[in-house]
């Protein structure tokens, strides 16, 4: 149990920490585990049967599995991936004693089994996903998003916004037939706009960070879509770090167009 919790201390740590964007994964990692270090020398004068070499080992691989892109992977992810990682680290890591790479091996198979869970979920799962107009009963789950420094970054609105901004901005959407709330079931998984241009409509949708990496955003882009009709001249603008946003567009048969220093203009005619 105490491997657990200091794997889990040094995963999450280091998870959260590393949002910090002069610190980033690695100094997170390094720091933290320096921190622990000078901790566990202190608790030694209190308890002489300490292994420090145990638990610094188990807290330094946890801190490889906080070291995970926030874009693929969520808390929960983490703590599931650190689950795995201890018991790794009590059954397999003794059978490869003084092999090198051993805790980073260990750390990537129990990031890497979260993955292939969440890809195995996310094609068995029913895509039950629905458009509805907004309310400003909203307000929470929209203003998470638009100060979601993360989700801002790669977004038209460049920033984290205000909270009048955020207000502004839902009693727009509410008034608006170009512009959704995505649900699944009851809960608000994102949101998606449909805008219509003179020769165009472009397309847009974000997905709330508790719900990346679950083809939310493919399907929200899907469900926008059968509002086309033929002849639409369908088109879209992604920031070139937006990969994720980019291959959605790529997998619906959209095509590059131009691109600027910031963003790649994607479109498709529905014929």
């Amino acid at each position: 149990m105490i491997i657990l919790l200091t794997s889990l201390l040094g995963s999450l740590m280091t998870y959260e920490l590393s949002k910090v964007s002069w610190l980033g994964s690695i100094r997170s990692s390094c720091l933290l585990t320096l921190i622990f270090w000078l901790d566990l020398n202190l608790l030694i004068y209190f308890d002489f049967s300490l292994s420090i070499d145990l638990y610094l080992a188990a807290f330094f691989g946890g801190t490889f599995i906080g070291m995970s892109s926030h874009l693929k992977f969520s808390r929960s992810d983490v703590v599931f991936a650190s689950i795995i990682y201890s018991g790794l680290f009590v059954y397999f890591l003794p059978l490869v004693a003084g092999l090198g790479g051993a805790l980073g091996f260990s750390a990537f198979i129990s990031i890497g089994c979260i993955y292939l869970a969440k890809l195995i979920y996310s094609s068995l799962r029913p895509q039950s996903l629905s458009l509805r107009k907004f309310t400003l009963n909203d307000k929470k789950i929209v203003s998470e998003m638009l100060k979601h420094a993360e989700m801002m970054k790669t977004t038209g609105f460049g920033r984290v916004q205000s909270d009048e901004e955020v207000m502004s901005r839902l009693e727009e959407w509410s008034l608006s037939n170009e512009i959704w709330c995505a649900v699944e079931g009851e809960v608000v998984i994102g949101w998606g706009m449909l805008k219509e241009s003179h020769k165009s409509k472009e397309i847009g949708y974000m997905v709330h960070y508790d719900h990346w990496n679950k083809g939310h955003g493919k399907l929200i882009a899907k469900k926008l879509l059968e509002f086309t009709m033929q002849g639409d001249l369908v088109t879209a603008k992604v920031d070139h770090s937006n990969i994720a946003s980019i291959k959605i567009l790529e997998a619906l048969g959209f095509s590059k167009v131009s691109e600027d220093e910031k963003l790649s203009h994607f479109s498709k005619k529905f014929n």
